[in-house]
């Protein structure tokens, strides 16, 4: 039966109108080509499909039909009657060894002369635990496969070029784990197209050489760590103009917070301010003379109105430079102050008439 449907290429796919083709499988522990060929198809139009992506989260190498998968052969003979097909995009997580190397031969595997010349490549990244192996297609920005752990300096020797727009480095399960200028500066330009670089739990002992020169990098967010040196991340990524970060997890008031004075931070995110001790929030905006953006999440649910409005008023008045302000809040405010007139008319838009009991109020300046 296969073999007449691929001598049948006068054949018409169930959907007639399909352009692009998701198939995402969970988890598999068995798996048959042909069964794949009988619904592509069904489904594929030889005529107007021109995109297919086949992602499979995780399956148990405990069998050789699963070594299919990753078999460029088979996707080749698979593939190749589709002639409108223009991309395809695959993603296959192996979890259980393969021998000494067969991901090197399974790889050359997808350079034969068809994926050359449809101009489709294909890598593989193996991470800790060891066991598990990511075979994937590039560019294909799977988020799954850049949300990443590092537990030791072993996975960069195998670390493969990739395209993604967001890399998350969480941390959470290795804090014991710490980078240094070398491996971050590794990982990072392991990523050409990057965009937005999210740390959670990450620790460093970095020592500046030379700033890490990844040009479409604006954003960074740090999540859940005390006392990361903001200054030298800064510094080792000096283009960021975007950043995410808990004010508690840097501010120690038994040091002086000093950060890279040559930043270029134009939007900042700051959650956990304290309200009680609000002078070293100030004298850190301080140190950002570009910032144009500033969102603020006070968690003091205590604060008096009054107490609100000199904070607001200060910051307007020290930083002129900034065109937006997003004050968020765990509490209501008082409906009875005329928020505009205190805030010398540069109130945009804020919450009135209603009052919400519990929930986050916002105002924007």
């Amino acid at each position: 039966m296969l073999d007449e449907m691929r001598l049948n290429t006068d054949r018409i796919s169930f959907l007639i109108h399909l352009k692009k083709f998701h198939l995402t499988i969970d988890s598999i522990l068995t798996f048959q080509f042909e069964h794949l060929e009988q619904v592509l198809y069904r489904i594929l139009n030889n005529e107007i499909t021109d995109s297919f992506s086949f992602i499979i989260q995780n399956c148990l190498n405990h069998n050789s039909e699963l070594e299919q998968l990753i078999d460029g052969q088979r996707w080749e003979n698979l593939l190749s009657p589709y002639s409108s097909l223009n991309q395809f995009n695959l993603f296959i997580r192996i979890t259980g060894c393969l021998q000494v190397n067969e991901e090197i031969y399974k790889i050359n595997s997808f350079k034969s002369k068809y994926f050359l010349k449809k101009q489709w490549s294909f890598s593989y990244f193996k991470y800790a635990p060891k066991e598990n192996i990511i075979f994937y297609s590039i560019p294909y920005k799977n988020k799954e496969l850049f949300d990443i752990s590092i537990n030791n300096d072993e996975i960069f020797n195998s670390f493969p070029i990739n395209y993604a727009r967001n890399l998350l480095i969480d941390q959470t399960k290795n804090e014991n784990y710490r980078f240094n200028e070398s491996t971050f500066d590794t990982i990072l330009k392991k990523f050409p197209s990057l965009q937005e670089l999210r740390l959670i739990h990450f620790k460093s002992d970095l020592s500046i050489i030379n700033p890490i020169n990844v040009p479409l990098l604006h954003t960074l967010k740090i999540e859940k760590e005390q006392n990361i040196n903001l200054s030298k991340l800064l510094e080792l990524l000096p283009l960021t103009h975007t950043l995410f970060i808990s004010f508690l997890s840097i501010y120690d008031r038994n040091k002086p917070l000093d950060i890279y004075q040559y930043n270029q931070i134009r939007e900042l995110s700051l959650i956990d301010v304290p309200a009680n001790d609000m002078n070293p929030f100030l004298l850190f905006l301080n140190q950002f003379p570009n910032l144009h953006i500033l969102h603020i999440h006070i968690y003091n649910q205590r604060m008096p109105d009054e107490c609100l409005l000199s904070i607001l008023n200060k910051i307007t008045r020290t930083f002129p430079s900034i065109i937006y302000l997003k004050l968020q809040l765990e509490r209501d405010i008082d409906l009875s102050i005329d928020w505009k007139q205190q805030c010398n008319g540069l109130v945009k838009m804020y919450l009135k008439n209603i009052i919400f009991v519990g929930i986050l109020v916002h105002l924007w300046f």
